[in-house]
Formats: C-alpha cells, sequence, structure tokens
C-alpha cells in the first residue's frame, strides 16, 4: 500500500502497488470473496443489493467513474465496483463523525484482500479536497451529509457551496444522488417508541430532501427524481408503500437525485 499527500488535510491510499496474497495461492473470485466477507460481517447481501438496485442505481452504470462520498467501510462502493461494473473512488474524512473510527482500516483491509487494486480512498473532509473539474459521472452519499449540515446548526449557503464542489466534479450530464432520513416521521410523537425503534437516529440533524434539493439547485443542479425508500422486508410491497406520505409512518428514507445540465 502507498500513502501520498494529496493536499495538506488529504491522504491518499492507491492500491495499484498492491500484490494480493491469496492464502492457496491462487485469486479468488471477487464476487465469492466479497459475499464471504459480508457474511462474516454479518452484513445483509441482499439488502446491499435491493437498496443499490432499486434505489442508487437502478440504471447501467457499467464503467462509470463514481465517488461515493462518506463510504465508510465502502459496503456499497465495493458492490457497485464489483457487482455493477463501476469504476469507484472512496472519499471520507474517517474522524468518526456518524461512522466507527475503524472504517478506513477496514475497507482498506478488505480491499487487500479481494485484490482490487484500481478503489481510491481518499481521506479528507469532503469540503477542503482538491478534486479535478469533470471527474465523475456520478456522485453518491448515503446517511452522510446530515453529519456535515445538520438541519439546526447550518447555513443553506454552505451546504450550496459544497454542492458547488459537487457540480465541478462532474462531467456535464453527471447525477448527485443523496440518500438520506427526513426528520418528518410519525414515530418522533410517540418518544418512547421512537427510542425502542430508532434509539441512534438524530432527529435534529436530519432534512427534507426539499433543502438539499434547493441548495442543490441553488448550484446549477436540475432536479430529476426522489423515491422513497420502503424497507427489505416490504420490498414485494415497493409500488404501493413507496411514497411520501406512507414514508413518514416507516423509515422516513429517501434517496433524491439531481442532474447536471
Amino acid at each position: 500500500m502507498t500513502q501520498k499527500r494529496f493536499v495538506h488535510s488529504t491522504k491518499i491510499y492507491s492500491r495499484k502497488l498492491l500484490k494480493l496474497q491469496a492464502d492457496n495461492g491462487s485469486l479468488e473470485s471477487g464476487l465469492n470473496v466479497i459475499q464471504q466477507i459480508f457474511t462474516e460481517e454479518r452484513i445483509s447481501w441482499e439488502r446491499v443489493a435491493y437498496y443499490v438496485d432499486n434505489y442508487l442505481f437502478p440504471q447501467d452504470i457499467r464503467d462509470r467513474r463514481i465517488l461515493d462520498v462518506g463510504g465508510g467501510d465502502g459496503s456499497l462502493s465495493l458492490y457497485i465496483h464489483i457487482v455493477r461494473g463501476s469504476k469507484v473512488d472512496v472519499l471520507d474524512e474517517y474522524a468518526g463523525h456518524g461512522g466507527a473510527s475503524s472504517n478506513l482500516e477496514k475497507l482498506l483491509h478488505r480491499l487487500e484482500r479481494l485484490g482490487i487494486l484500481d478503489i481510491q480512498v481518499i481521506q479528507s473532509d469532503v469540503r477542503k479536497v482538491v478534486i479535478p473539474s469533470v471527474s465523475y459521472d456520478c456522485i453518491y452519499t448515503r446517511n452522510c451529509v446530515h453529519h456535515i449540515f445538520g438541519r439546526k446548526i447550518s447555513r443553506d449557503s454552505d451546504v450550496t457551496t459544497t454542492m458547488a464542489l459537487f457540480y465541478d466534479w462532474l462531467v456535464p450530464g453527471g447525477s448527485l444522488v443523496i440518500g438520506e432520513v427526513g426528520w418528518m416521521l410519525v414515530w418522533r410523537l410517540i418518544p418512547p417508541l421512537c427510542r425502542r425503534l430508532f434509539p441512534e437516529m438524530e432527529y435534529g440533524r436530519k432534512s427534507s430532501y426539499r433543502r438539499w434539493r434547493l441548495c442543490a439547485e441553488m448550484a446549477g443542479f436540475v432536479f430529476a427524481d426522489v423515491k422513497w425508500y420502503v424497507p427489505y422486508r416490504l420490498r414485494w410491497y415497493r409500488n404501493l408503500l413507496g411514497n411520501e406520505l406512507v414514508n413518514t409512518f416507516l423509515t422516513g428514507a429517501y434517496v433524491l437525485r439531481m442532474r447536471k445540465p
């Protein structure tokens, strides 16, 4: 593994010089290995596939250049890279804000075990990193932006400034995909039930998709669509339950898609 300074506050972990040494002396199938890793770590392969294929990227993304902002341990990125055939880079501060402090080490270990040579892990604050213009076809973030721009403690102008960075990094026609959880949930009206169902939810930081949409539009994006997440266990009723009203009685999760003209 090589480690380089990109700018003052940024570290790049390049996999290009990595040599995989498989225990049995041969390279294993990436798909089999990642499924084994998920099983060992008790991550549901089916739920990751359900979320990515139905909400983040229902379209063909083969050979697309994608940036995962706030990618954490890389579970989504590895699925997108191995199964969906995209070139993915992971950007995260890895400072323990909303994610485990061990996520960087976990991701690098996964990449080594998989023998993946072309994923770049960028350790930096998204607001300070230097990335060349028109570098990516898509930028996505899941459960990340509310940690940076909490609803009660941040200004929309600051959000717009970061959205403008995303706009610059995307190619014309590129997509910005934001997966988040809103604060408008019926369960909040019943505190004991809310604490039982969502004990770690920070509702004061959550925002409606309308806030992200407005700030993205101020940065030059145009609205594409928003999808309301239906839990995996209710997936057979996705067409019936996938609307904003029902969403307030479920998880409050949504996926907003914006497009760079």
